[in-house]
């Protein structure tokens, strides 16, 4: 699963959710709590004050 966020440059997630073209698990529920989890990352701040925005692949194994 991918996972499309956005950090602000204080290094909070400001936004986070699935991306669906990228991904190959799509279980709501699931995807839900990981998009939750992300949102609770908190980064360095930005030395140039500026927002980020990453793409990020999830592999899980059974």
């Amino acid at each position: 699963m991918t996972i499309t966020f956005t950090v602000d440059p204080d290094g909070k997630v400001s936004r986070a959710s699935l991306t669906r073209e990228l991904s190959d698990f799509s279980d709501p529920g699931f995807s839900q709590c990981e998009t939750h989890a992300v949102k609770r990352i908190l980064f360095p701040a930005s030395s140039r004050g500026r927002e980020t925005t990453v793409n990020f692949p999830f592999h899980f194994k059974p």
